[in-house]
């Protein structure tokens, strides 16, 4: 079943974000693996078949604080494939600030009850 707690994903999310960083927005979503599309092979659901995704977007106080970022998220169990798409110098009242956006993907071990049947 690809049932997320989003409680639980916000629980991680604020223990692993960094303290030079802090996020704007956040987003999930979750897919159905076990759609088939007439015509086609249906994909094998077991451990690390994709299921979701989670976008963030956010502000750093440097790019080294990303890198933590996304390091982080992937230490998160069934939190795979983290990625910045973009990352921007902006001016907020006289202060650097990196701004940018990121994603994880979430496969079975993300689910409730880790993937299992």
């Amino acid at each position: 079943m690809n049932t997320i707690e989003w409680s639980g994903v916000l629980d991680d999310v604020s223990n692993i974000e960094p303290d030079q960083m802090w996020l704007t927005t956040m987003a999930g979503s979750v897919s159905s693996p076990s759609a088939v599309v007439p015509g086609t092979v249906p994909v094998p659901i077991g451990p690390g078949t994709l299921i979701g995704s989670v976008q963030f977007q956010g502000n750093s106080l440097d790019t080294d604080t990303i890198a933590t970022w996304l390091t982080k998220l992937e230490s998160q169990k069934g939190w795979d494939n983290s990625w910045v798409s973009s990352a921007q110098l902006a001016d907020q009242g006289g202060t650097p600030v990196w701004t940018f956006s990121s994603s994880v993907d979430l496969d079975t071990r993300a689910a409730r009850g880790g993937g299992k049947s």
